[in-house]
This record gives C-alpha cells, structure tokens and sequence, in this order.
C-alpha cells in the first residue's frame, strides 16, 4: 500500500503546475487577444462569483450530489429562500444540475455538471492563492 501524500505537497505540485501552464500561455497569446478576453472574463465572473455561489459549488465538488437540507447543514448560515434562489441561478447558468427522483416524498439532489467541475477546477488556483495571501501556510 502506498503511503498519503501530505496535503503541503499537493498543493505545492498543484501551484508549481499552474504556474508552468500560465508561463506557457503568457508567452503564446498576443497582448491584445488577452485584453480581450480579460474583459469577457470579468463581465462573466461578476454573475458567478456572487455571496455564497462560489461555496455552493466548492461543495458539491468536494461531496458530489447533495441534498438541498444537507448543503444547507454544510453552509450554515444561510436563508432557505437565499439557498434557492443560488441554486436556481446555478442552475439556470448551467453549473448545477437537479435531479429529481419520483417518490414521496419528493427527493432532488443537486450536482455540479461538467461546466460547473470546470469552474471549480479553475477556481482552485485562485482560492489557493488567496488562502496564501491570508497566511494560511502553503
């Protein structure tokens, strides 16, 4: 059986990896292009990266399918209508789907499609960035 790797190396291997693919990037894409996108980025991030979005989806890719009573147990404290209006709007941006089993009583679980593990797959950089920021050791 091989051993755990400390959760310092993960990090340090995730961080040294993310910065090799934006040295890589930095240098293959021209100054304008980037500008560019910089924009659509930022017009794009101001919906998503709204009070409680960002969490919501952390945990669901941290737990995978939740419960609507159990992310609110992991949350804390939050409101039920603030609770679903986040997940309505997730949904509706296509980052969380909502199955709903045919029982009673009713059953839905919320997951992250593949657009929603790809925004925590790129948002991961960045919270590890600002854990180090806040002086969370690395």
């Amino acid at each position: 059986m091989t051993a755990a790797v400390p959760m310092t190396d993960q990090l340090a291997a995730i961080r040294a990896r993310c910065q090799d693919l934006s040295m890589q990037h930095r240098l293959a894409l021209p100054a304008d292009l980037v500008r560019e996108r910089i924009g659509d980025l930022a017009r794009q991030a101001s919906t998503v990266f709204q009070d409680r979005v960002i969490e919501i989806c952390f945990l669901l890719d941290q737990y995978g399918a939740l419960r609507y009573n159990e992310l609110r147990r992991m949350i804390g404290v939050i409101s039920t209508r603030t609770l679903a209006d986040k997940l309505a709007f997730l949904h509706a941006q296509g980052l969380v789907g909502r199955k709903l089993y045919d029982e009673s009583p009713p059953r839905v679980e919320y997951a992250l499609t593949d657009r929603g593990k790809a925004l925590t797959d790129l948002l991961f950089p960045a919270i590890l960035h600002a854990t180090n920021a806040e002086g969370v050791p690395s």
